[in-house]
């Protein structure tokens, strides 16, 4: 069940050491979602982030590695 309460702001900080990436969705030719799960140092699961590759979808092509290039340069992971 579901609490409603007033707005409470959680600041937390954490150190993500690995992602996973997951494709949540995919629209042949034009798109595809792509969830990025981030991670610390045991393995806990520190973030989410979902972001849509569009517009340079064409130049996934057969090259899987494309999209973990794309992932961090839209992310701005080193």
């Amino acid at each position: 069940m579901d609490y409603i309460i007033d707005p409470l702001t959680i600041t937390t900080t954490s150190i993500a050491t690995k992602i996973k990436l997951e494709i949540v969705s995919l629209e042949l030719f034009k798109s595809c979602i792509i969830r990025v799960l981030f991670y610390d140092v045991i393995d806990k699961l520190v973030k989410i982030e979902v972001i849509t590759l569009d517009t340079e979808y064409a130049n996934w092509s057969n090259d899987d590695s494309f999209i973990f290039d794309y992932v961090k340069r839209t992310l701005n992971i080193p």
